[in-house]
């Protein structure tokens, strides 16, 4: 999940999980601003 690539509280990308669990799209993902609202997604 994405929320597993955020720094908990923060809404910071944990620049190490992302590097460690996605190493050829880190620089990509490293330029979407993480959302600073907390929103709740629910799937249905």
């Amino acid at each position: 999940m994405v929320s597993d690539l955020l720094i908990r509280g923060t809404n910071e990308w944990n620049r190490k999980r992302v590097e460690d669990t996605l190493p050829a799209l880190a620089p990509a993902i490293f330029l979407i601003q993480p959302s600073r609202l907390r929103v709740v997604l629910t799937a249905y």
